[in-house]
Parts: C-alpha cells; structure tokens; sequence
C-alpha cells in the first residue's frame, strides 16, 4: 500500500507517520473537515498542486478512512440540483402541445451555444418515446415535471457538465415561458422559432424544416407523459 492512482484518487505513503493524498471533490472540502472527521490524522497541509500532504499515526488507516469519506461525499455530489421551469398552467400546457418543437429548439440551442464546455458534438437526436428526452451525444436529457436532467451517463467526472446543460435548459426553457406569455396561442411556433434563430444564428426556413424532420421521424411525446 505505498502508492496507487485511479480516475478519483491517489495516494503515495512518504514514511510511516505521513502520505499525500489526492482526490477529485477535494475541491468541496476543507482541511478543518478533514482533520475533524479522518481518525488519526494529526496535521493537513495543500500543496500547490492541490495534493494534500498529511501526518497521521497510522498512514494505512488514515488512507482507507479517506476513502470512506469521499466514498460517502460521492454519493452527495453525483445528483445535480435540479434546476426548474417557472410556469403558470398556460405555458405548461403550451410546452406540452409544441413538445417535439421545443425539444429540437432546445438541442439546436444547446449544440449551437459556443459557451457550453465542452464544446457538444453536433450529433444530436429526439427520442422516440412516450416521455420524451433528447440525446446530445454523450448525454440523454429527460424532461420531468419542473425540470430537466441528464440521466446518463452520470459520474463525478461529468458533474459539472451535466449540471451546465441542465442550468442552460432551464435559462432557455424559462425565456421562452416568458416570450409566450406575451404571445397569442397562434403565435406561439413562430415565437419559438425567432427565439432559437436569435441564439443560433439558423435560417428560419432551416430550423422549420428541422423540426418537421423530427416530427415524421418520432411518433413524438404524449402530451399527458411529457414535462410529467
């Protein structure tokens, strides 16, 4: 047990009362935190790499309690937050009825946005399913109720980007709540289409004739499972 390395942590014991340590949430801890729940450890220090250097009576034991800890911090830090629409009954509904457009809006948007890193493959499609869902190549995106989220692949390593598409769903989804609201009901497609045009630079014609494309590809969402 003098040294290993795998994708979340490593370890190199230097003699026997101390060993570094790294981890990929120890961004997410503090040094207090370790010293108060890690027995036997006596002292932390960070090195600039962000290695934690660590002096405990029993380096061995001091390792597997670490382990454990993060073990535990894993769990905590692989479900993203859920990031939520903010919709009356009107625009529920309107999501709803216009689901496989503004499901191909939405990957348009999200392949098209220069600022998602990642940059995202453009391969992209709708799934063809009662409840809906897009797949960005890596990632299939399912909508619940009040919410968006990636349900795979999910990892430690992917957090952050998952939990950046689904902040970004949830931007574009709650600005065009806020364009329907102001919109008739017979303008609702057009609206959404200038909404998308706007953030991806796409002819209008070209978005249009995406979405019909999707549309007599998939039988498309049922309006009482989508968005529930």
């Amino acid at each position: 047990m003098q040294q290993l390395v795998t994708t979340y942590y490593g370890y190199k014991i230097l003699s026997k009362d101390s060993f570094e340590f790294y981890h990929v949430l120890l961004k997410k801890v503090t040094l207090k935190e370790i010293l108060l729940n890690i027995k036997g450890v006596i002292e932390v220090s960070k090195k600039t790499d962000g290695t934690l250097r660590i002096k405990a009576q029993d380096p061995a034991a001091a390792i597997n309690n670490l382990i454990r800890f993060f073990e535990n911090k894993e769990q905590h830090f692989l479900e993203t937050p859920d990031q939520k629409f903010v919709f009356d009954e009107y625009s529920y509904h309107i999501l709803k009825e216009w689901a496989i457009a503004y499901q191909t809006c939405i990957a348009l948007i999200l392949t098209g946005d220069p600022t998602l890193l990642p940059s995202y493959n453009q391969e992209w499609s709708l799934l063809d399913s009662k409840a809906g869902g897009i797949y960005i190549k890596p990632f299939t995106i399912m909508f619940f109720n009040n919410c968006a989220k990636v349900i795979h692949p999910v990892s430690l390593a992917n957090y952050n980007s998952r939990k950046q598409i689904e902040e970004r769903i949830a931007k574009y989804t709650n600005n065009m709540i806020n364009i329907f609201k102001k919109q008739k009901r017979t303008q609702i497609g057009e609206s959404l289409i200038a909404y998308t045009q706007a953030l991806t630079g796409l002819n209008k014609n070209i978005i249009v004739k995406i979405i019909n494309n999707q549309s007599e590809k998939l039988n498309g969402p049922s309006i009482k499972v989508f968005l529930s």
